[in-house]
């Protein structure tokens, strides 16, 4: 049962750093300048449109989602047995 705990404690541990990936992408997204004037702030406006969905940046993201519901999926499992 010690095993059981430990793996759940690294699986915690695990979840812990792909939130903390997921924050610091969100503050990535988030922490964009908003320069002066018109014509400025609508080429920043089209940038952040595209910005957080290209290609890379979504399965980057699917990524740390799918291993974070794994690792919670396994800790549900071992404190249900």
């Amino acid at each position: 049962m010690d095993a059981d705990v430990g793996s759940v404690h690294k699986c915690i541990e695990g979840c812990n750093a792909g939130l903390r990936s997921l924050d610091g992408t969100l503050e990535t997204i988030k922490g964009v300048h908003i320069p002066a004037g018109p014509k400025n702030r609508a080429w920043l406006k089209l940038q952040r449109a595209f910005y957080p969905f290209t290609k890379e940046n979504l399965m980057s993201l699917h990524e740390i989602v799918a291993n974070l519901q794994s690792r919670l999926n396994f800790a549900l499992q071992v404190y249900q047995t």
